[in-house]
């Protein structure tokens, strides 16, 4: 029997449905672009904040507000739109509630998966990400600066990071988290980018069998027919510029390199508070104009750079999802990164890429001149990634792995309410 069409009514975060600071679509408008066209009849409604509101065929979005001081891409529903809400008329017709978020949920989120509860409609919660990949101690007026958005958890959500605590509601303030932590435990499914924190979720309570793990999906498709550059070697790094991500690492490594005789040159995509001493230190090192700053790309000009690059390195101390490493392995790129939780996600060691010590910066010297020592070997590499990542990682591949989990996810709230005598909807 065909399956009936999916309605979704969505309350994502602003950093789910915008990539900041370059103002680009993020993930979730593209999962649900593609659903649109995978699914016959699929219909979604989002509840996004007002700047980011933009005409899309296919999905209604109705713009929301934000009160400063809210917890990070939270938003609160204008008066009408709460009055609505709790009426149940934009729940009519639904049939799933999809939480966007990246490690809590906001006020308006916890509001509209409480009512979505009341009408007896399954809600799916994720992805969650590991938090310490997020905010940390060192770049927390940074990240505010580049989200407009401030929150007096960043140091409660750094420390909690370290610990290793269960802190997916708790910092979030104690009133705030045991009614997250509710939600959660009661969500029909909660989705986790990777394996790290998946296991956060399950220090939640969360049932494991209501636990699903999908990757966010690429965010700069590869050209067709590309081929990797001809000419003196180039190295790759992008993000943002900031302690955690340790391009300095990265910088000492190339002066290494270039001291046992490599030509390597390295291009910096990305910006932030750390720059200026990147700059200096590049100078420093006698590296002159084997260093190239190129700031913040969008997505085209990304695309440029990883034509021009032969190896994408990161020394990042700690990332949940890395997707500017999944970029680099769709395109074709050997990839060479510090062992951190996103990147031993998606590298296996010698198969997919390369992983060396953190803050290690002989070690990464060491793999790159291995690697310039052999192209054909890394060039081999980087086809294998480029062949798993465009099949597991491609938007058409994770919006099916969505799809999935949204009608498990009302399949398995249907059965919990046959068992328990209560009415679905």
């Amino acid at each position: 029997m065909t399956p009936s069409p999916l309605r979704v009514l969505c309350a994502p975060t602003c950093r789910t449905w915008r990539s900041a600071p370059e103002s680009e679509d993020g993930w979730l408008p593209t999962v649900f672009e593609q659903l649109l066209e995978l699914e016959s009849g699929f219909a979604v409604t989002a509840l996004v904040e007002e700047a980011l509101v933009a005409s899309r065929p296919g999905l209604r979005l109705i713009p929301v507000g934000r009160r400063r001081g809210e917890l990070l891409g939270s938003a609160a529903l204008p008066a009408k739109t709460t009055l609505a809400v709790a009426r149940g008329r934009l729940l009519e017709s639904v049939d799933v509630v999809h939480i966007g978020l990246p490690f809590a949920l906001s006020r308006t989120q916890s509001g509209v998966a409480a009512l979505a509860r009341r009408r007896g409609l399954p809600v799916v919660i994720g992805p969650v990400q590991s938090p310490q990949s997020w905010v940390s101690d060192d770049e927390s007026g940074y990240r505010e600066q580049v989200i407009a958005a401030e929150s007096p958890a960043h140091s409660r959500l750094g420390a909690g990071a370290e610990r290793g605590t269960a802190i997916l509601s708790s910092f979030a303030g104690p009133a705030l988290a045991r009614w997250n932590r509710g939600l959660l435990c009661r969500a029909a499914a909660v989705v986790a980018v990777d394996g790290a924190a998946a296991a956060l979720v399950r220090a939640e309570c969360v049932p494991r069998e209501r636990i699903h793990l999908i990757p966010h999906p690429l965010s700069v498709l590869p050209l067709s027919g590309f081929s990797a550059p001809k000419g003196p070697p180039v190295l790759l790094t992008a993000g943002l510029l900031i302690r955690r991500k340790a391009v300095d690492k990265v910088i000492a490594a190339l002066a290494l390199v270039r001291s046992a005789g490599s030509s390597a040159t390295l291009l910096v995509a990305g910006q932030g508070p750390e720059e200026a001493r990147l700059r200096r230190l590049a100078g420093e090192l006698g590296l002159g104009d084997a260093v190239s700053f190129l700031g913040w790309l969008d997505k085209e000009a990304l695309r440029d750079a990883m034509a021009r690059a032969t190896i994408y390195v990161t020394m990042s101390r700690s990332e949940s999802f890395g997707l500017a490493v999944a970029d680099a392995m769709a395109f074709g790129l050997p990839v060479v990164s510090a062992a951190n939780g996103g990147a031993r996600s998606l590298v296996v060691e010698g198969e997919t890429g390369w992983l060396v010590p953190i803050d290690d910066e002989h070690a990464l010297a060491h793999r790159l001149g291995t690697l310039l020592a052999s192209p054909d070997h890394a060039a081999a590499v980087g086809a294998r990634a480029a062949r798993w990542a465009r099949a597991t990682l491609s938007p058409p591949a994770v919006a099916k792995q969505w799809l999935e989990v949204y009608r498990a996810a009302i399949a398995g709230h249907e059965a919990r309410c046959r068992t328990a005598g209560t009415p679905r909807g």
